[in-house]
């Protein structure tokens, strides 16, 4: 009796995690007796998917991450109106080449995040395991597919490029709302001094602007940030990494993301109002060039006189490597040196490429 709590336990476990429970996009069916795969072997793991195929899966962990493909996909189908589609082995291999170019691009979470890249490969595998034990004929990496798999190549760039690759995912410790709120509490975020304001655009540049690695605030030049309106004639700033893209053939106009004016927590917490101080009022003028670094070495004292915070030099990468396990030191938590810029990240909402914007 024990054994069978606790296998309810799990199976209502795995549910939440895949949304079952928010929508029931799957039947599965856990076949209890031992069947055997192709080479002959017996094989306890197998999975019938509505009655109709199998899954051979040669272990327990296997089989949990087909499941989890399956119903990826399934999810994703539902939520595109392609319920047609949900079983993907009866699609043709030139529809679900064209499905898959889409899917890669714009499959969520069931929260409206992203997938890691390590994630999104093991949704694919997940699925040509399905096609293969279905005898499909076919196989999603083959070169019929090369489109959809230029398209999930975009994608890993962009996962990648936005510290999203996953291979530490496991030692992310996230800052929780009332560790950031104690933050702005002590004076730790906000602009009561050099070190303040800088710390608070690394927190709003890695939770809005999606920089996410060392690297990528290191390479930030003052241009990369542009001062944007949207069709709506809202003015707001994004990261168009006009710096670095300048010097590329067909550089298209896209920012990575959007700080715009946020006044729910009053004017001294706002993204908008905070990066307009650092960028304009506080910053040496020499240091304003579209190509000046953006990060600058923060004057150790100033006085309520003085409107420049910033020395003309560089930040050193081992102070900007320092800014977030500073801050969680400063809170008083444990394992300090564990925080990087993607502990800003968890709550946030991320945003694509966006082009509908004109120049100020």
């Amino acid at each position: 009796m024990a054994r069978v709590r606790a296998k309810a336990k799990q199976k209502k476990a795995f549910d939440n995690r895949v949304g079952k429970q928010e929508l029931k996009v799957y039947d599965v069916v856990r076949i209890k007796k031992a069947v055997f795969s192709k080479k002959g072997e017996e094989n306890g793991n197998a999975i019938r998917v509505n009655g109709r195929h199998w899954l051979n899966a040669v272990s327990p962990n296997t089989t949990k991450a087909t499941l989890y493909a399956l119903n990826v996909w399934r999810y994703w189908c539902m939520t595109k109106g392609l319920k047609e589609y949900m079983d993907l082995t009866k699609v043709p291999a030139v529809k679900l080449n064209e499905l898959l170019e889409d899917f890669y691009i714009t499959v969520k979470k069931t929260d409206g995040s992203d997938f890691l890249a390590t994630s999104l490969h093991a949704i694919r595998r997940g699925l040509d395991r399905i096609l293969k034990n279905a005898g499909a004929g076919f196989s999603i990496t083959s070169s019929i597919f090369n489109s959809s798999s230029q398209k999930l190549k975009e994608k890993l760039r962009v996962l990648n490029k936005a510290g999203m690759a996953g291979a530490r995912s496991r030692n992310i410790i996230y800052f929780s709302l009332s560790d950031q709120e104690e933050m702005w509490r002590i004076g730790c975020l906000g602009d009561e001094s050099p070190v303040a304001l800088l710390s608070t655009i690394v927190k709003f540049n890695s939770q809005y602007l999606n920089m996410r690695t060392l690297q990528e605030h290191a390479d930030l030049m003052y241009g990369d940030i542009e001062l944007l309106k949207d069709s709506q004639n809202r003015t707001f700033f994004a990261r168009t990494d006009s710096v670095k893209r300048e010097n590329r053939l067909n550089a298209s106009n896209v920012c990575y993301g959007q700080i715009y004016h946020d006044h729910s927590k009053g004017v001294r917490r706002c993204p908008y109002c905070l990066l307009c101080k650092y960028m304009y009022a506080h910053r040496p003028p020499s240091q304003m060039d579209a190509k000046s670094p953006f990060y600058l070495t923060a004057r150790k004292e100033v006085t309520g006189m003085d409107s420049v915070w910033y020395e003309e030099q560089r930040m050193g990468l081992r102070s900007l490597r320092g800014v977030v396990p500073k801050l969680a030191k400063k809170v008083m938590l444990d394992l300090c040196d564990s925080y990087t810029f993607v502990s800003f990240t968890q709550a946030c909402r991320k945003f694509g490429p966006v082009n509908d914007y004109q120049h100020m």
